[in-house]
């Protein structure tokens, strides 16, 4: 498996460490003076939102910030989900003045909530998103995102396919492979 993993299945997996990538986001957001930080994350039965979810609540442990619930919004896959999650975010006495989204595509529709609202970014609500890809450091706010590194999974996991494949003896084990992810700071 690429990207995901199953919990109850014993697979060859090579994935981000989406812990740490939940992690860095929002400590991200933590360092630049937000507290109110919100969570438009994926269904919580996918590996990488529970990882994400994980790394997001400890770093808000570790800054001493308590967990609001009602900031969590999950389920989000697409653009349309992210823009009709965010918006329950903005109905409130006290909106989140950060975000952090599922993925980029789930950040795009944020955004598109957030100027819909009238609020600004990064004025009004920072957001950080997931995934970097090539669009969102094209728009109009460049978007601070978690970087996965594609490429090396792709390689990782040729590599554990090619092995098991060949009969070698360590692909008698699976091979469960999580890589570093980085923060990749822009505008948002």
């Amino acid at each position: 498996l690429l990207g995901r993993y199953f919990d109850d299945l014993e697979t060859d997996y090579v994935v981000p460490n989406d812990y740490q990538g939940g992690f860095l986001a929002t400590e991200h957001l933590l360092e630049q003076g937000h507290t109110r930080i919100a969570m438009v994350n994926g269904p919580l039965h996918i590996s990488s939102a529970r990882e994400r979810f994980q790394g997001f609540k400890d770093a808000l442990n570790r800054y001493g910030v308590p967990l609001d619930k009602s900031l969590v919004k999950t389920g989000a896959l697409t653009v349309d989900a992210g823009r009709s999650l965010a918006r329950s975010f903005f109905e409130r006495v006290s909106p989140p003045t950060a975000i952090v989204s599922y993925s980029d595509f789930v950040a795009f529709g944020v955004m598109q909530t957030i100027r819909e609202v009238g609020f600004s970014i990064p004025d009004d609500v920072a957001i950080v998103g997931y995934d970097d890809v090539q669009l969102a450091s094209c728009l109009k706010v460049p978007l601070t995102t978690i970087r996965s590194p594609k490429e090396k999974m792709g390689r990782q996991a040729v590599q554990v396919l090619a092995r098991r494949l060949r009969g070698d003896q360590d692909a008698q084990v699976a091979q469960q492979q999580k890589l570093d992810v980085e923060l990749v700071v822009r505008e948002s």
